[in-house]
C-alpha cells in the first residue's frame, strides 16, 4: 500500500527500515514542520544494556543510512539523503533519548530496488503561485446569458483540455500544463484549476537538478509580479515508483508521487502573494513566449549577481527602504557592468573620466525609457540622485542618513528599474514593448509621489520637499 499525501503539521508514526540485513525496526515519527522542515524523531534508550538500539546509537555517531523507509499504517514513506541532526536525552536513570534525522527529500510511497540507491527522477512537477494568472492557460471558460430585461437567466462553465507550452533550458525540457479537479459536497459542485510547471531530462537526474531549472522560472515570476512567488507542491515521476496491479503488471499510466524537498518546503506555508500584483504582471506568457523563457534561462548564470540580490529584495516583506536601496543598487551596479556603455553616460563620469555608481544606474534607466518626466528633469539627474542616496546609506563616514522620504522615493524607483531590466532579459524576440511597460510603472510611481511633491533636478538634487500636514 502506498501513502497518497504528505500534510504539514500532521506527524506520521511508524517503523523505520534501513534496508540492512539484521537491523531491527525502530519506532519513529515523521514531522513536517513549516518552520523546521521535515525531520524524523527516533526514540531510543541510550544504554549499552539495550542492544536493540545499538543501530540507533551508531546513527548518532554520524553513520546514519543515507536512505530510509518509514512503514506506517497508511502506507510507506521514502526518505532520501538523510543526515544526523541532533539528539536529546534525559538525565535520569532510564536514559530515554530521541535522535533526530533530517532528509533532503521525502516521497509518499516506496520504490523497487535497494533502499540505499540514490534518488534520481525523470520528471518533477510543481505548483507555483501565479502560474495560472500569468500563463492564462486555465481550462475553465465561463459564459452567461440574459433575458429581455438584462437579468442573468443562464450560466455555463465549460472545462476542456488545453495544450500546454514547452521550451528547452539546456538539456531540460520545461512544460506549463493546465489541469483541474472537480468535487461535490451536498448541493455544491467545486472546480479547481491550476497550471503545473514540469521539468524533464532525457535521463533520471537528482531532484536538485530539476529544482535548479524550475527556480529560473519562479524567479522570473517574482520579477514580473514584484512579489514573492512560492512553491506550493511537488510531485515526482520515476518508473521505480510506479504502481502494480493484482496480477503483478505495471500500471499502464506512469505514477506521480507527492514529494517534499528540503530546498522549498519552507515556502509551502508562506503567505499568499498580493493578488493585485498577481493580476498585473509586467508581461504575460503570451508576450514573453517560449523564446523569451529560453533567453532568460540562458542568461541566468551570467546575470546571477544581478538576479539573486534582486530576487531576495523582492521576496522580502516589511523591509526598510534603506535596505531596499542597498539591495537594488547592488543589482543595478551589476547590471550596468554587464550592459556596457550607452549614449549620454559621460555626464555621470567622475572627474577622472571613469564610470561611477551613477553611471551603472544610468545605463539601466536609459535603456528602458528616455523620459522620466514627473520624477526627474533628466535620466542623468535621476541616476545621480540614486547614487547619492545609496552611497550616503552605505558609507559610514557620510554623516546623517538621507531624508527618509527621499530614500523611499529612491527605493521605489530602483525597484521599478530592476524589475524592468529583468524583463528586458526575457525580451529576446522584441515582442514586449519595454517602453510601454516603463511608462506604466512610471505612472504608478508618479501616483505614489503625488502627495510628496518631490522632483529631482539634473544635478541629482531633490528640489521638491514632502508636504507637511
Amino acid at each position: 500500500m502506498q501513502l497518497d499525501k504528505l500534510t504539514a503539521g500532521d506527524p506520521v508514526a511508524g517503523l523505520l527500515v534501513d534496508g540492512e540485513e539484521g537491523t531491527p525496526f525502530v519506532a519513529a515519527t515523521l514531522i513536517l514542520d513549516d518552520d523546521h522542515g521535515a525531520y524524523i524523531a527516533v526514540p531510543y534508550i541510550n544504554s549499552d544494556d539495550c542492544s536493540q538500539f545499538e543501530p540507533v546509537r551508531k546513527w548518532m555517531k554520524g553513520t546514519s543510512p543515507r536512505n530510509l523507509v518509514l512503514m506506517t499504517q497508511d502506507g510507506y514513506v521514502s526518505l532520501f539523503n538523510c543526515s544526523y541532526s541532533g539528539y536529546t536525552t534525559s538525565l535520569d536513570a532510564n536514559c530515554f533519548s530521541t535522535l533526530f534525522i533530517t532528509p533532503e527529500e521525502v516521497v509518499a510511497g516506496t520504490r523497487e530496488g535497494k533502499i540505499s540507491d540514490k534518488l534520481s527522477i525523470t520528471k518533477l512537477s510543481s505548483e507555483i503561485d501565479g502560474l495560472r494568472e500569468w500563463s492564462e492557460l486555465s481550462p475553465v471558460r465561463h459564459s452567461v446569458g440574459t433575458n429581455e430585461e438584462g437579468l442573468i437567466n443562464r450560466a455555463s462553465i465549460v472545462i476542456e483540455e488545453r495544450e500546454g507550452v514547452s521550451w528547452e533550458q539546456g538539456s531540460c525540457r520545461m512544460t506549463l500544463k493546465p489541469t483541474w479537479t472537480k468535487g461535490s459536497r451536498n448541493s455544491e459542485t467545486h472546480v479547481r484549476d491550476w497550471v503545473v510547471l514540469s521539468s524533464q531530462f532525457n535521463e533520471a537526474r537528482p531532484s536538485r537538478d530539476h529544482l535548479q531549472e524550475q527556480r529560473k522560472v519562479s524567479t522570473l515570476l517574482t520579477f514580473l509580479f514584484g512579489d514573492l512567488v512560492a512553491f506550493r507542491k511537488h510531485e515526482i515521476r520515476d518508473p521505480r515508483f510506479d504502481d502494480y496491479g493484482f496480477t503483478g503488471d505495471r500500471a499502464p499510466t506512469p505514477t506521480s508521487r507527492e514529494a517534499i524537498l528540503r530546498g522549498t518546503f519552507h515556502e509551502f506555508g508562506s503567505p499568499q502573494p498580493n493578488q493585485q500584483r498577481i493580476g498585473l504582471p509586467l508581461a504575460r506568457l503570451s508576450q514573453i513566449g517560449p523564446e523569451g523563457l529560453e533567453a532568460w534561462a540562458g542568461k541566468f548564470e551570467q546575470w546571477n549577481r544581478f538576479i539573486q540580490p534582486a530576487f531576495s529584495a523582492l521576496s522580502r516583506s516589511g523591509g526598510s527602504a534603506e535596505t531596499d536601496v542597498v539591495s537594488f543598487s547592488m543589482c543595478l551596479e551589476a547590471a550596468g557592468n554587464l550592459l556596457g556603455a550607452t549614449d549620454g553616460e559621460e555626464e555621470t563620469y567622475s572627474r577622472a573620466g571613469r564610470p561611477t555608481t551613477a553611471t551603472y544606474s544610468y545605463r539601466c534607466a536609459a535603456r528602458l525609457t528616455p523620459n522620466w518626466t514627473g520624477l526627474a528633469e533628466s535620466t542623468v539627474g535621476l541616476a545621480r540622485a540614486m547614487a547619492k542616496n545609496y552611497n550616503s546609506i552605505k558609507h559610514f563616514d557620510r554623516g546623517e542618513f538621507p531624508d527618509p522620504a527621499e530614500t523611499r522615493f529612491v527605493s521605489r524607483v530602483a525597484r521599478a528599474i530592476t524589475r524592468l531590466t529583468a524583463l528586458n532579459l526575457a525580451n529576446s524576440a522584441g515582442a514586449i514593448d519595454i517602453a510601454a511597460s516603463s511608462r506604466s510603472l512610471l505612472i504608478s510611481l508618479i501616483f505614489q509621489n503625488r502627495h510628496q511633491g518631490m522632483l529631482i533636478d539634473h544635478e541629482g538634487k531633490f528640489v521638491g520637499r514632502p508636504i507637511v500636514h
